[in-house]
Protein backbone atom coordinates (compact mmCIF):
# COMPACT_ATOMS: atom_id res chain seq x y z
CA UNK A 1 0.00 0.00 0.00
CA UNK A 2 1.43 3.33 -1.07
CA UNK A 3 1.08 6.32 1.22
CA UNK A 4 -0.46 9.56 -0.12
CA UNK A 5 1.51 12.81 -0.39
CA UNK A 6 1.16 15.50 2.29
CA UNK A 7 -0.66 17.74 -0.20
CA UNK A 8 -3.47 15.16 -0.37
CA UNK A 9 -4.12 15.23 3.40
CA UNK A 10 -5.84 17.70 5.71
CA UNK A 11 -5.81 15.41 8.78
CA UNK A 12 -4.66 11.99 9.92
CA UNK A 13 -6.71 9.34 8.09
CA UNK A 14 -6.48 7.08 11.15
CA UNK A 15 -7.44 9.30 14.09
CA UNK A 16 -8.26 12.76 12.66
CA UNK A 17 -5.33 14.64 14.25
CA UNK A 18 -4.30 17.84 12.45
CA UNK A 19 -0.52 17.64 13.00
CA UNK A 20 2.28 15.38 11.80
CA UNK A 21 6.01 14.94 12.38
CA UNK A 22 8.98 13.76 10.35
CA UNK A 23 11.84 11.73 11.82
CA UNK A 24 15.32 13.06 11.08
CA UNK A 25 18.76 11.47 11.12
CA UNK A 26 21.50 13.72 12.49
CA UNK A 27 25.24 13.50 11.96
CA UNK A 28 28.23 15.72 12.61
CA UNK A 29 29.96 17.33 15.55
CA UNK A 30 29.33 20.27 17.79
CA UNK A 31 31.16 22.26 20.42
CA UNK A 32 29.54 22.86 23.81
CA UNK A 33 31.40 25.48 25.86
CA UNK A 34 31.34 25.62 29.66
CA UNK A 35 32.66 28.07 32.26
CA UNK A 36 35.29 27.04 34.82
CA UNK A 37 33.38 29.02 37.45
CA UNK A 38 30.26 26.90 36.95
CA UNK A 39 28.19 29.93 35.90
CA UNK A 40 27.25 28.83 32.40
CA UNK A 41 24.50 31.43 31.99
CA UNK A 42 26.78 33.78 30.04
CA UNK A 43 28.50 31.13 27.87
CA UNK A 44 27.58 31.48 24.19
CA UNK A 45 26.64 28.13 22.66
CA UNK A 46 24.52 29.56 19.86
CA UNK A 47 26.70 27.89 17.20
CA UNK A 48 26.84 24.42 18.73
CA UNK A 49 24.68 22.90 15.97
CA UNK A 50 26.20 24.79 13.02
CA UNK A 51 28.05 21.75 11.63
CA UNK A 52 25.17 19.34 12.21
CA UNK A 53 23.74 17.66 9.10
CA UNK A 54 20.02 16.88 9.18
CA UNK A 55 18.49 14.31 6.83
CA UNK A 56 14.70 13.95 6.82
CA UNK A 57 13.01 10.57 6.67
CA UNK A 58 10.76 9.56 3.78
CA UNK A 59 7.52 9.33 5.75
CA UNK A 60 5.38 11.65 7.86
CA UNK A 61 3.77 10.31 11.05
CA UNK A 62 0.71 11.37 13.04
CA UNK A 63 1.57 13.19 16.28
CA UNK A 64 -1.23 11.43 18.16
CA UNK A 65 -1.42 7.82 16.92
CA UNK A 66 2.16 7.72 15.50
CA UNK A 67 1.07 5.81 12.40
CA UNK A 68 2.67 6.65 9.03
CA UNK A 69 0.31 8.98 7.16
CA UNK A 70 2.14 10.26 4.07
CA UNK A 71 5.21 10.17 1.89
CA UNK A 72 7.64 12.98 2.72
CA UNK A 73 9.84 14.59 0.09
CA UNK A 74 11.01 17.68 1.98
CA UNK A 75 7.81 19.68 1.60
CA UNK A 76 7.57 22.77 3.77
CA UNK A 77 11.32 22.72 4.59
Amino acid sequence: MSLPTLAELTMCPHCGADEYYVRYTYSGRGIYSRSYSGDNSCVDNSGMYDKLVMKPGKRAFCVDCHKPVAQYHGEFE
